[in-house]
């Protein structure tokens, strides 16, 4: 009762003392990445532009693309291109399942996404082997560069983690994000 009791001071519900018990057994502990050891919240940290290509334009591009979708990455693009934007109207815009966005504009076939989308309709792009996702965009077959972004890591993350190896606990990082990515998170925790 009396670490019910505890817990309950910090806003930690426990049903019953079997449950803390079974906590006291515990040897691992599996985590999620995105929104459990990050915030889920995205932010622009590098553009890297094609040949003869400006930053308005590829901004332009990449946010008329996203400017309808709810997704935390295309919520961050549009939230860093908002200011690059001219008054246009977008053709046929579709979304491609896991690869990205089609639209037209000014009948240029423009495409935002992943790499998969540009390979896919045979434009070569720069690899960014950066950590990040990156959020790559071409227009009439042209690749004019890519958005780097990254989540946030959640405030208390490192601390907790190495609360937990203190207790012997090893901690699992699960995630469905790019190796690169889990690696370079899960070097930065330990």
């Amino acid at each position: 009762f009396a670490g019910i009791g505890a817990a309950s001071k910090s806003a930690i519900f426990v049903k019953g003392g079997n449950y803390l018990e079974a906590l006291s057994s515990i040897d691992k502990i599996l985590m999620d990445k995105t929104g459990t050891i990050t915030m889920g919240e995205f932010s622009v940290v590098d553009i890297d532009l094609g040949e003869g290509v400006d930053k308005k334009e590829l901004l332009e591009y990449a946010y008329l693309g996203e400017k309808n979708s709810t997704h935390p990455i295309a919520k961050a693009v549009t939230d860093f291109a908002k200011t690059y934007v001219g008054d246009k109207e977008v053709e046929k815009q579709k979304e491609i399942a896991g690869r990205g966005v089609e639209y037209y504009l000014d009948n240029k076939k423009v495409l935002i996404g992943n790499k998969k989308l540009l390979d896919e309709n045979n434009i070569e792009a720069k690899n960014i082997s950066e950590s990040g996702v990156s959020v790559y965009v071409a227009a009439d077959g042209k690749y004019l560069g890519s958005i780097l972004l990254k989540d946030s890591l959640r405030e208390n993350t490192s601390f907790v983690i190495d609360k937990l190896k203190s207790f012997n606990i090893k901690t699992i990082l699960l995630s469905g994000d790019r190796q690169e990515n889990v690696e370079d998170l899960g070097e930065k925790l330990g």
